[in-house]
C-alpha cells in the first residue's frame, strides 16, 4: 500500500546499538527503542521550550546543557537532545527543578512546563534505567508551582466545535445525491472517514494513520458490520506494554436492520456503473448511506484497478478511478467538514475542531445513555478518562474488562443503540398494552354493587340413609336371584357356505406321497456292445464263468 512520503519520519530507524556496548548502554538503547514516536518528539518539544526563554537558557548553558541539535548526530534521536547515558551524566535534579522555576518565573504555561518536566524525567530514565522515572527535586516543584501564576495558553488543544448529535443523525441517514456535484466514490471515502471520526472517535492524527496503513479487513453482511485491524494495535500505548490488539467497526444503517448493498458478485456489481466514467447507471438500487455499502463501493472500483482493499483512497475525477495515493491527514479532516456540509449537516457553517471526534462521539453516548461497558469496546479509554468526553458515564464496579471484546456482536452494541434511536435498526416488539387502572371510587362502587346483588341459593344437600335402611338395601341386593346368562347365538349356514366349508376341510388333509417308481435307464447300443464285451472277457478268465452266472444267474 502506498501512502505517500510526506509526514514526520521515525529518527530510530537503521540505527544500531554501539560497538563493545555495556549494559548500561545497551538497556538505555532499549529503553530508547520502545518510546512511542510521539513521546520522543515531546521531549524533543520541552528542551527547545526551556531553551526558548532567556533566564532558562542562559542556565542550561552554564551547566553543561548543549544547545538543541548539537548532540551526537548517530544517536537515537539524531542529536536532536540526550539520547544515551553518556550524553545525560551531568543531569542533576537539582538542575531540572531550577530549570522548571525559572520556566515559571517567565510566565510558562501550564502545557509548556509539562513538556520541561517530561524532558527532565527522559533524563532521568536514561540514567536509571527504569521507564517512567523522575526526580524527586522536580516532583517537589510541581507542589510550589501556583496555577495561578501559570501563563496564558498560547493555543487551545481541547475541542469545543464539533458535530452535534442531530448532526450525526442527519448526516448518516441522509442518501447520496446525484445533484450535489460529488460522484459517488468521492462521497462514499469521505462517508466512510466521517463514520470513523464521530461514530469510532479516531484521533486526527495517530488512529487516521492505523487506519490508512490497515491491511486486515473483514465484512460481514449477514451479522450487519465490518471491521478493520489498527495498524501496530491501539493508539497511546507504550512498545514495552505491547501491542493492544484494536479493530473499529463500522455498522449496518440500512432500514429494517435488513443490509442491501451491492450485490455480491464483480459483474453484477459492474453492471450498475459506467464503465468509462464510474458514474451510477440510472438511481441506485442500494442504500448509499450505509458504512458498509460504501466500502463495497470502494472496494469494487479498488479492484477494478487491481489494487487491495484501503479505507480512504483518494478518487481522481479526471481520470475518474482511485488513485495509489491516499488522503492526507489534513485533506482527509477537510473532506469530512465538506461531506458534512453536503448532507446538510452543517448548516450554519461552523468551523468544528480536528481533534473533536471523540468529543463528538462522547456527545452522542450522552445523547442516547450509552453505559460505559458498551461504548468501551468502541474508544478503548478507561473510564476515569472517558468521563471528559461523556460526563454521566459511570463504570459498573464488576466491569474490570480493558481489553477490546472477541465476539464482533458486542463490538457494536453502542452503534446499534445509536442506530435504533435514529429508527434504522430491526423493529421493535409492539409494547404490551398497560392494564387499566381502576380508582378508588370504582372499586367501591363495585363492592356496593356486589352487596345489593342478592345471593343465590344454595342446593340443598341429599338426605342421608340410616345404618338400618342401608343394611337392608344389601340383603334386598343379596337375596334378589342373579339372572340366567343367555345362550350364544345359532348362526344359520348357507348351502353355498357350507360346500365351501367342505373343500376347505378337504384342502387340508395331507395327501399321501406317491410311492417311488423305479428309474429304468435306457442303455445305449455302444453300452450293449460294450456288455457283452465284457461278458466274453470274464469268461476267457479262471473261473468267470461262475461268476458271471452269479451276476446274471444263468451260464
Amino acid at each position: 500500500m502506498v501512502v505517500g512520503k510526506r509526514g514526520s519520519k521515525d529518527p530510530r530507524l537503521g540505527k544500531k546499538l554501539p560497538k563493545r556496548a555495556g549494559v548500561r548502554i545497551q538497556q538505555a538503547f532499549q529503553l530508547v527503542k520502545d518510546k512511542s514516536l510521539s513521546s520522543l518528539q515531546k521531549y524533543g518539544t520541552g528542551y527547545r521550550t526551556a531553551w526558548g526563554f532567556r533566564s532558562c537558557r542562559a542556565y542550561m548553558q552554564r551547566n553543561g546543557f548543549k544547545e538543541p541539535g548539537s548532540y551526537d548526530p548517530n544517536n537515537l534521536l539524531n542529536g536532536k537532545i540526550f539520547a544515551t547515558p553518556k550524553e545525560a551524566k551531568f543531569l542533576t535534579g537539582n538542575k531540572c527543578s531550577q530549570i522548571m522555576w525559572k520556566a515559571f518565573q517567565e510566565k510558562a504555561t501550564k502545557s509548556q512546563l509539562q513538556s520541561i518536566s517530561n524532558m527532565c524525567s527522559f533524563g532521568r530514565q536514561l540514567l536509571t534505567g527504569k521507564p517512567g522515572d523522575q526526580w524527586k527535586a522536580v516532583q517537589d516543584c510541581w507542589i510550589k508551582l501556583s496555577p495561578a501564576e501559570y501563563g496564558p495558553p498560547t493555543r487551545m488543544l481541547k475541542a469545543t466545535r464539533y458535530p452535534q448529535p442531530r448532526s450525526a443523525h442527519k448526516a448518516f441517514t441522509t442518501p447520496w445525491d446525484r445533484n450535489t456535484g460529488w460522484p459517488i466514490q468521492r462521497w462514499s471515502v469521505a462517508q466512510f472517514a466521517a463514520w470513523d471520526w464521530v461514530m469510532n472517535g479516531a484521533h486526527c492524527r495517530e488512529d487516521f494513520l492505523r487506519i490508512k496503513k490497515a491491511v486486515e479487513h473483514e465484512l460481514n453482511r449477514l451479522g450487519g458490520w465490518q471491521s478493520t485491524r489498527l495498524w501496530g494495535g491501539r493508539s497511546k500505548m507504550e512498545q514495552r506494554k505491547g501491542e493492544r490488539v484494536w479493530r473499529v467497526y463500522r455498522t449496518c444503517t440500512c432500514p429494517g436492520g435488513i443490509h442491501k448493498g451491492l450485490p455480491d458478485t464483480f459483474a453484477r456489481a459492474c453492471r450498475l456503473f459506467d464503465l468509462v466514467t464510474g458514474e451510477p447507471l440510472g438511481q441506485p438500487g442500494w442504500h448509499t448511506e450505509c458504512p458498509l455499502s460504501a466500502w463495497e463501493l470502494i472496494t469494487h472500483f479498488l479492484f477494478m484497478e487491481g489494487m487491495e482493499a484501503r479505507c480512504y483512497p483518494k478518487w481522481l475525477p479526471k481520470s475518474h478511478k482511485f488513485g495509489k495515493e491516499d488522503h492526507g491527514r489534513d485533506v482527509l479532516l477537510q473532506e469530512i467538514k465538506l461531506w458534512f456540509a453536503v448532507q446538510g449537516a452543517n448548516p450554519t457553517g461552523e468551523k468544528w475542531d480536528n481533534n473533536g471526534g471523540r468529543k463528538a462521539l462522547g456527545a452522542l453516548c450522552s445523547h442516547h445513555h450509552i453505559p460505559y461497558e458498551r461504548s468501551m469496546d468502541v474508544h478503548g479509554d478507561q473510564a476515569k478518562n472517558w468521563v471528559v468526553y461523556q460526563p454521566n458515564v459511570t463504570r459498573p464496579r464488576e466491569f474490570k474488562r480493558r481489553e477490546q471484546h472477541t465476539d464482533p456482536r458486542q463490538c457494536i452494541q453502542a452503534h446499534l443503540m445509536i442506530i435504533n434511536d435514529w429508527g434504522r435498526g430491526p423493529p421493535k416488539p409492539e409494547p404490551i398494552p398497560p392494564a387499566v387502572a381502576i380508582t378508588k371510587e370504582e372499586v367501591e362502587g363495585l363492592k356496593e354493587l356486589l352487596k345489593s346483588h342478592p345471593k343465590p341459593e344454595p342446593t340443598p344437600p341429599p338426605p342421608m340413609l340410616t345404618e338400618e335402611e342401608v343394611h337392608g338395601l344389601k340383603e334386598l341386593l343379596r337375596k334378589t336371584p342373579k339372572p340366567e346368562p343367555l345362550p350364544p347365538p345359532v348362526m344359520q349356514m348357507s348351502d353355498e357356505m357350507k360346500d365351501f366349508h367342505t373343500l376347505l376341510k378337504q384342502a387340508a388333509k395331507p395327501k399321501p406321497e406317491p410311492a417311488p417308481q423305479p428309474v429304468v435307464m435306457q442303455m445305449s447300443e455302444e453300452m450293449r456292445n460294450f456288455q457283452e464285451l465284457m461278458k466274453v472277457s470274464v469268461r476267457m478268465q479262471p473261473g468267470g464263468a461262475s461268476e458271471l452266472e452269479k451276476i446274471y444267474g444263468k451260464s
